[in-house]
């Protein structure tokens, strides 16, 4: 059995045309063990953050600006949103 991969993506989103995408290989990453999945949307300066679920990805928050993020998958890991973009 292969090791669960224990870290995050951070993926920025968003098309030359606009277009904002929710879950990029999503399928792909929870087939894979990845626990935990960051989506940065930098037009609307946002993170949501999606969590591995009986292997499945699901959303398990998004947070705006003034808001922290915290890391379930490196301990002791957060930022605030205002600091990524």
């Amino acid at each position: 059995m292969a090791a669960k991969a224990k870290y995050t993506y951070e993926d920025y989103l968003n098309t030359p045309e606009g277009e904002r995408y929710e879950l990029l290989d999503g399928e792909l990453y929870a087939k894979y063990g990845v626990e935990e999945y960051w989506i940065a949307d930098p037009v609307h300066k946002m993170v949501s953050v999606m969590l591995l679920r009986d292997g499945v990805l699901e959303l398990a928050g998004t947070y705006v600006e003034g808001n922290t993020v915290a890391s379930t998958a490196l301990e002791g890991f957060s930022v605030g949103v205002g600091e990524i973009f």
